[in-house]
Formats: C-alpha cells, sequence, structure tokens
C-alpha cells in the first residue's frame, strides 16, 4: 500500500507535461481554498442539526443563516480562513494543512452535536478540559451522529489524500514562513485577551460578548463557530463592577449571625442523580408505580416538598451540587459552562463549613471517580473533613451490586447508614452529603428491568431509555424507603434532604419531553422553569418547623436556598451570608440566567443579583472582603 502511494504521489506530484503542471498547482490551492468553507458547512449542519431537530429541517436554517445572518456567516469563514492561513505558514504542506483543519472540525462537530443533544448545552471552550477524564465522559454519550456527519467525513478524508497526492506546498524555506505563522497567531490572542477590543471586533459582524447569557440561543443565531467564538473571547474572568471592600461590608451589614435554637440534627443530603417523577409525563403508563416510598414520605406530616429550580438539564451536576453547598451563584462570573471547582484555590465558606464550624463531622461519599469535576482536591476547601469514594466502602466490607456498570442505590444507601453510624457510635453530629450514580445517563439496555412503560405519542427510539430510566426511578425509590426506615429507627435527631440535580437525558435533551408535551421547548417562561426544575423533599425523625417553606408540598425556589429552609426548619445556627440568603429569598425565590427573566426583573431583583454575583466572586476568585470582621 505504501508503494502504491507513493507511485501515485509521484504521478500527480511531478507530472511530466508543464502545462498540467501550472493546471495541478491552481486546481490544488483552489482545492485549499474550498476545503474550510466545507469544514464550516459541517459544523453548522451538526450544530443546527442538535439544536432544532423539532422546529425546522436543518437545510432551511442552514439557508436562513447564510442569507439572513450573512455577517455571522463572513466572521466565521474569516476565522477559519485565518486559522487555515496560520497552519499553512506553520505546517507548509496543503494535505497538512486540511489534516489537522478537518481534524478539529470532525471532532467540534461531533462533540458539539452529542454535548447537545445529551444535556442540551453546546461544546464550550471550557469543555477542553474535560479531556483529562476522556472515559468517563465518553462513557455517557449514547446518541448516533447524522449520517451526514459521515458523509462528510469521508469525503474530508479523501479531499485530504487528494492534496497529499498532489504535494503542494508552500514556496520558500521554513524559517522564513514558520516564524510569520507563529507572529500571527501570537497577535490574534493577545488580541482576542483584551475585552474591549474582542467586543468591537464582535461589534463589527453583529455579535456581541453578551450573547452567552443563553447557549442554546448563542449557537442558534451566530453558527457554531460564531457561538465558540463568543465564549473564547469571554473566558477571561474580570471583577464585577463596583467590587471593594465598603461594598461587600455594605451588602452583609444587616445581615447579623443567628444562633442555634433547636437540637443538632444528624443531616443526610443525597443528590439523586438526574431524580424527577417521571409519571408527570403526560400520556406515560407504568405497569407499577415506580414511586410509592416518594409518595408515602411526601404524605408524612413531617415532610416539606417541593421543586427547586436548577442551572442544568440532562447534566451539569457539578453546577446544582455546588450551588446547593455553598448558596453562591457563578452564573456570570465564570466561562460560560465552566465547572466552578475549578476556579477555587482557597477556602470557601459555604453550608457545609458551617456545620463543620458547629462541631459536626462532615461527610463527603460519591462511589464514582473522586477526581471528577476536581471534587477530591476542592470538598477540603468546602470544609469536608473526608470524602469516601469506592476503595473506602470496599475495605467497610459493605456489599457491592452494580447496575449498567454503576454502583447501585443500594450500595450507596448501605454506605450512608454505615458512616451514619460510625458517627453516631463516636458521639458527634454529622452532616453527610451522598452523590449516587445508578441513574446516570446513557440509560441503555438494563437486563434486570422489572418495569414496563408505554408512552403515548413518543418516538419509538425513546422507549427504551424511558423504561430504563423508570427502573432507576424505582431503584432509588426503594433507597428512599431504606433511608425513610433508617431515620425512624434513630434514636438522634435526623433529617433527611432529598433532590434531583436536573431532569434526565432521555437519549435526546428536549425531543421526549416536547413529544410527549412535558413543556413545549421553547424559551417562554413557563416552559423553562419547567425544563429546569427537579424535585425535593426534606424529611425527618423529628417535627420541622415551616421556616421559609410557603407551603408543605408545593415550594418552587432557586437551588442556592435549600440548605437554608433546611437550616431555618431545624433550628441550625445561621451565619451572616445564610441570613442575607434568607432575605433574598423572599424578593427574588427564582432566578438564573437560564430562564431567560432578565426582561421581567424588578430593580430590586436586579439589586440581589448583582449583590450575590459581588459575594460570589470575592468568596470564589477575590480578596475575601466579606469573611473579614469590621
Amino acid at each position: 500500500m505504501r508503494s502504491a502511494f507513493h507511485a501515485l504521489h509521484q504521478h500527480f506530484a511531478h507530472p511530466k507535461s508543464k502545462v498540467w503542471a501550472v493546471v495541478r498547482q491552481i486546481l490544488g490551492w483552489v482545492s485549499l481554498a474550498l476545503y474550510p468553507l466545507a469544514c464550516l458547512l459541517l459544523l453548522d449542519y451538526c450544530n443546527f442539526k442538535a439544536l432544532l431537530p423539532a422546529l425546522t429541517r436543518t437545510a432551511e436554517r442552514l439557508m436562513f443563516q447564510w442569507t439572513d445572518h450573512r455577517l455571522h456567516v463572513i466572521f466565521s469563514l474569516l476565522a477559519l480562513y485565518g486559522l487555515a492561513l496560520i497552519l499553512l505558514l506553520i505546517l507548509r504542506r496543503a494535505w497538512a494543512v486540511a489534516a489537522s483543519l478537518g481534524a478539529v472540525s470532525l471532532i467540534c462537530a461531533a462533540v458539539n452535536y452529542l454535548k447537545i443533544l445529551l444535556n442540551g448545552m453546546p461544546f464550550l471552550p471550557v469543555d477542553v478540559a474535560m479531556a483529562k477524564n476522556p472515559g468517563e465522559m465518553l462513557s455517557f454519550v449514547s446518541v448516533p451522529l447524522p449520517r451526514l456527519f459521515w458523509i462528510g467525513a469521508v469525503l474530508l478524508l479523501l479531499w485530504t489524500v487528494i492534496l497529499a497526492l498532489w504535494g503542494l506546498k508552500l514556496p520558500g524555506k521554513w524559517f522564513a514562513t514558520v516564524p510569520v505563522g507563529a507572529v500571527l497567531l501570537g497577535l490574534v490572542l493577545v488580541f482576542c485577551w483584551s475585552t474591549d477590543r474582542s467586543e468591537r471586533l464582535l461589534h463589527r459582524f453583529d455579535m456581541s460578548l453578551f450573547d452567552n447569557a443563553l447557549q442554546t440561543s448563542n449557537y442558534t443565531a451566530n453558527g457554531f463557530i460564531g457561538g465558540f467564538t463568543v465564549n473564547l473571547m469571554s473566558m477571561h474572568i474580570t471583577t464585577p463592577e463596583g467590587y471593594s471592600q465598603d461594598v461587600l461590608r455594605s451588602i452583609l451589614s444587616g445581615a447579623e449571625p443567628a444562633a442555634q435554637t433547636g437540637e443538632d440534627f444528624d443531616v443526610i443530603l443525597v443528590l439523586a442523580e438526574s431524580f424527577f417523577d417521571l409519571r408527570k409525563l403526560p400520556g406515560t403508563a407504568f405497569s407499577e408505580n415506580p414511586l410509592p416510598n416518594y409518595d408515602a414520605i411526601l404524605a408524612a406530616d413531617n415532610c416539606f416538598s417541593g421543586e427547586i429550580v436548577t442551572i442544568a438539564h440532562g447534566g451539569g451536576t457539578v453546577n446544582t451540587e455546588f450551588r446547593i453547598l455553598t448558596g453562591l451563584d457563578p452564573d456570570g462570573l465564570i466561562p460560560a459552562g465552566g465547572v466552578p471547582y475549578n476556579y477555587i484555590s482557597g477556602e470557601v465558606p459555604g453550608f457545609v463549613s458551617n456545620y463543620r464550624d458547629a462541631g459536626y463531622r462532615t461527610l463527603g461519599l460519591h462511589l464514582y471517580n473522586l477526581n471528577f469535576y476536581n471534587r477530591k482536591q476542592v470538598y477540603p476547601l468546602l470544609g469536608f473533613e473526608a470524602f469516601h469514594g469506592v476503595d473506602d466502602v470496599v475495605e467497610a466490607g459493605i456489599p457491592f451490586s452494580f447496575t449498567r456498570n454503576y454502583v447501585a442505590d443500594v450500595t450507596t444507601e448501605a454506605a450512608i447508614e454505615y458512616y451514619m453510624d460510625q458517627a453516631e457510635a463516636d458521639g458527634v453530629p454529622v452532616f453527610l452529603f451522598a452523590i449516587t450514580i445508578e441513574n446516570h445517563q446513557p440509560y441503555g439496555e438494563n437486563p434486570n428491568n422489572t418495569i414496563t412503560v408505554t408512552a403515548e405519542g413518543l418516538d419509538e427510539q425513546f422507549l427504551l431509555p424511558l423504561t430504563t430510566y423508570a427502573q432507576g426511578v424505582k431503584d432509588a425509590d426503594q433507597m428512599l424507603g431504606a433511608l425513610r426506615d433508617y431515620i425512624d429507627a434513630r434514636q438522634r435527631p435526623t433529617v433527611l434532604v432529598w433532590f434531583g440535580d436536573h431532569l434526565p437525558s432521555l437519549g435526546d435533551s428536549h425531543r421526549p419531553y416536547v413529544e410527549l408535551g412535558y413543556y413545549d421547548g421553547t424559551a417562554s417562561g413557563e416552559s423553562l422553569l419547567t425544563a429546569f426544575s427537579t424535585p425535593f423533599l426534606v424529611y425527618s425523625n423529628r417535627p420541622l418547623e415551616q421556616g421559609l417553606f410557603t407551603s408543605k408540598s408545593d415550594n418552587r425556589i432557586s437551588e442556592l436556598y435549600l440548605m437554608e429552609c433546611v437550616a431555618a426548619s431545624t433550628g441550625f445556627s445561621q451565619s451572616g451570608y445564610m441570613r442575607l440568603l434568607e432575605d433574598q429569598m423572599q424578593v427574588l425565590p427564582v432566578y438564573n440566567r437560564n430562564l431567560a427573566m432578565e426582561d421581567t426583573l424588578t430593580p430590586a431583583q436586579r439589586e440581589i443579583i448583582s449583590a450575590r454575583q459581588l459575594l460570589t466572586y470575592d468568596r470564589m476568585l477575590g480578596k475575601r472582603y466579606s469573611l473579614e470582621t469590621p
């Protein structure tokens, strides 16, 4: 094969006819000039195919983009041709430029398509950091790429091979072109690092750094390259306007800490992976009730429940988790899609540290990779004294069981009991945060399914994921029932806080919900609220005060407030920041940028958002003025 390729290369690269040599050169460079255009078509096809599967035909959307959003297309073409020029100056050979540009385009197109379908979020610059955990990320992929992607991949490969056969090469010596390419690359990076220059450049093409407020709208309006560039230019973190020691002290001036008024409740906080009441999906029926224990607990006198409005949908557990544990909101501070734990270098006080400082043993439990999302490094900074994983549970002799290659919820529940009993034997109160993993996507075949599902109006391809997910919900409900029985049998006052981190990705982040009519998939307020809401419950073996809850079962709050509500209901001590959250909850009970609420906010609500951003910046990235004693 090598000799055959060499023979073909000699034939095409060194023609005997001078006329053909000139024609070959012209055709070769014209071919290379068209290559970035083909890459852009592939990128935008996969982008719109994922973003708008149920709203418009992809070809129509592409045509609309190229006719009505011409400036965005011109920007994308200039970006690709600029990259191709830099590659040509450095690599010098046409085939190497095509291979590099094609490989990057194919990877970006595939990742963007899969991410949108799995959790509704496009491919973001910060996702590159997840390359250090490729095994974990790839294990979640279950959506097939579109047929035209593979056709495009084959065409780009053949195109690259033809350019290699022609042997096109940039004339001149490498030391005359490579430095020029390196300088151009450096100038681009320096130019893009300035917020002012970036904003002026984007403005010329009818784009803005503020387009990243809602990523689906960003990538729909600007295309893949435009949307990705907006996020890339927004990656450097800037200090919020008005940030100063005096302003931080002023924000917290009226928020006085509150002493404990109740017993030392042990706290079991459970992040139930992708948990929600799937019986709410219209047109669905089940061979058995998947949530009998959940129903029984909600009906108990000593239980408050409702929905938390999260920042995540179909994925992004860590974003809900961080807000629950700290009451902080990094939205608009760190790059879009960024993992909050990657921006923490010092201690970040929050609900965990508040329990630790009150003499509690603070424990984390996750029977998965402890380094995922950088948890192992950051948990001590949040106030956790220990973070237990698979190795610790094996050493403790707790029996293991697996479902779909994930540790089953029954094992997580047994581990919770083990560590709670250990702390009780030592005579110390405990705060334990556990993350389940059994019901993580993808929802492929489960040979142990014991429940069947029918769903009127649902595409057949989504019935298997829905059925597998239903079995996972049934298993989670059994875990919930076991925890209730365990808590009821304890002598110590104990409160269970159970919540879902985001809606499940049922093979396609939106289509199953839209097809069943759970929400309509538009940017309307109620539809977005439904898409970003998950259940929570607070259950105890002691009577609970109503505290901040407005009702027994119909509460709807941002995830930031959940643990503050728990503290108020159990009479636990509260820091000044927690008291501030209590005041903010009365004025702005629900908010995040994904909800597209900006046009409806009152001046008082805008003031709260600004104050929250300043406090979050101060504690995550700033000088921690809010922790100083005046």
